[in-house]
């Protein structure tokens, strides 16, 4: 058939995962086979889809109750997964409902930050403090020792260093 070695190892990978992950459960469920499934699993294997799980703590079975329960609604928003899967408020909406709510949500976030590009850095440093100087006993417990907050660990490491490189550069 041609094609690029790539595209045809895709394929290949997507047929295998679609063996045996669908169609066993398929079977169980006696469900009809849908060969429009096939799209899906031809996606997962591109754009970091089954790193996203692996990262997440999920894996082809997952992907497949999603599919089959049809949380995954199209094929093309398994484009979107990991992006749905890394970002908390998204994942929770794709949880509770579908990859089309978590798409919205993912949109309205861009929107947010395309807001927060504008607006005016000195309030957003303010509200930065704000919300530092609030935030409970219980969190920073979670901070020190709970693996699941090591993002947003980094992250605060990450603002230190910034804070402190800044603070040198106008000797203070």
């Amino acid at each position: 058939c041609g094609g690029q070695e790539s595209y045809i190892r895709n394929l290949i990978n997507a047929y295998n995962d679609m063996n045996k992950y669908y169609v066993p459960v398929r079977e169980k469920k006696g469900l009809p086979f849908d060969p429009q499934v096939f799209s899906y699993y031809a996606e997962a294997q591109k754009n970091s889809c089954k790193e996203a799980l692996a990262v997440h703590n999920y894996d082809m079975n997952d992907f497949t109750n999603w599919v089959i329960s049809e949380k995954i609604e199209r094929a093309e928003h398994v484009r979107k997964l990991a992006k749905i899967l890394g970002e908390e408020d998204a994942r929770n909406a794709f949880k509770k409902n579908s990859t089309t709510e978590a798409i919205k949500t993912l949109d309205s976030k861009e929107i947010s930050q395309k807001k927060l590009e504008k607006t005016d850095k000195y309030k957003m440093i303010h509200e930065i403090i704000l919300q530092i100087r609030n935030i409970s006993n219980n969190e920073v417990k979670h901070l020190r020792s709970d693996p699941k907050f090591n993002d947003k660990k980094m992250e605060l490491i990450e603002l230190k260093d910034e804070l402190l490189n800044l603070m040198d550069d106008i000797g203070e």
